[in-house]
């Protein structure tokens, strides 16, 4: 970042970098009273995150995420309403558009900028509020780490090269009709897979290109019917595998231990979050709220998706119980018939095999 800025002084350009808390109104007002000459435009782009759950939410974190996105860009735009300015940018995020697990905060953060976008545009304002995908190696998808960004990929939403997204803002502000865009590379036949019921047929009007493509749920269910009674079993546990190793951005299904503790390799309540989805997703139904903690390991959760949601286990009973039926019912039979009629109908049979065999 400092060699930008000596080249973009040594290309004429005159920088003062000032620290300010963008929340607070009237440290905002004295930065932007010491700006001269007059102030041709503003880039919203601060931001903080707190990911978790709602159920393990506070307030305090939502006013701590509030603080940068809302309340920063609502002192923005009221410090700079009354000013001829070319453009009014906030940087939002594409969470609002494309859901994401643990991010409640973050979103209805996000959201404020969007509408606020529109709101000025309304009162004939410059504005433009940018939905951006993760961006490589800098930003909030940095700050997440490689384990979040590995599930994104999973999910079908890939990194934005930060050249691109620079030549994208660019592109963008020259068109000054628009309120509202988001900015991400994903693959969307990659994505509606990974998505259910209404979000996937919304996905699938809203964007062109992708109204054709048929999104049909995991036939996982289906597929298992086909399969053998005593290889269904390990059938369920590869898939199970094959999930845990995609949620937790494994490059290989075969690198999860069964036995090892889902929260032992690094799980986290989102992912178990996204655990759980899956498996519903592919099931065909719900499950506890709290089935990974409840079960959380590969052999156990296998042992219950099998026993307690397939009934795998009634139906082996169910069927030994009729093999077994069906033999008492045939050895009833046989002990039934006398002895004699036995021997009668043994000595008919001989008497054809010899008068047969003196034929020839």
């Amino acid at each position: 970042a400092k060699l930008e800025v000596n080249l973009l002084e040594r290309q004429g350009a005159k920088i003062s970098i000032v620290q300010a808390d963008v929340s607070n109104y009237d440290q905002l007002a004295q930065v932007l009273n010491t700006i001269y000459p007059p102030l041709a435009g503003v880039i919203h782009a601060a931001g903080v995150f707190e990911d978790r759950l709602l159920n393990q939410h506070h307030w305090e974190l939502f006013e701590k995420t509030f603080e940068a996105k809302v309340t920063g860009s609502w002192n923005l735009h009221v410090l700079t309403r009354n000013l001829p300015m070319d453009f009014f940018i906030m940087f939002s995020s594409s969470t609002c558009l494309i859901s994401s697990s643990g991010l409640g905060n973050y979103v209805a953060a996000n959201a404020f900028m969007d509408a606020l976008a529109h709101y000025r545009h309304s009162l004939n304002l410059p504005a433009l509020s940018i939905n951006w995908g993760p961006w490589s190696g800098i930003g909030m998808a940095n700050a997440v780490g490689t384990h979040r960004q590995a599930q994104w990929e999973q999910q079908g939403i890939h990194m934005l090269n930060p050249e691109f997204a620079l030549e994208s803002l660019a592109f963008l502000m020259s068109h000054k009709e628009l309120s509202q865009v988001g900015v991400m590379a994903v693959d969307w036949n990659q994505f509606i897979s990974h998505t259910s019921g209404n979000s996937s047929r919304f996905f699938a009007e809203c964007i062109p290109a992708h109204k054709n493509v048929a999104i049909a749920p995991i036939n996982f269910t289906e597929q298992l019917n086909r399969i053998l009674l005593k290889d269904r079993k390990e059938y369920i546990k590869n898939h199970v595998k094959c999930l845990v190793a995609s949620v937790m951005g494994f490059d290989c299904p075969e690198n999860v231990q069964c036995e090892q503790g889902f929260f032992q390799m690094g799980m986290d309540s989102l992912t178990s979050v996204e655990l759980r989805s899956r498996l519903q997703k592919s099931l065909c139904c719900s499950l506890p709220a709290t089935v990974i903690f409840t079960y959380s390991t590969i052999d156990t959760l296998t042992d219950y998706i099998a026993s307690e949601i397939l009934k795998l286990n009634i139906i082996e009973e169910t069927l030994s119980t009729s093999k077994n039926t069906q033999l008492d019912k045939l050895l009833k039979e046989v002990y039934e018939v006398p002895l004699d009629h036995i021997e009668e109908s043994v000595a008919e049979e001989l008497a054809e095999l010899e008068a047969l065999l003196a034929k020839y």
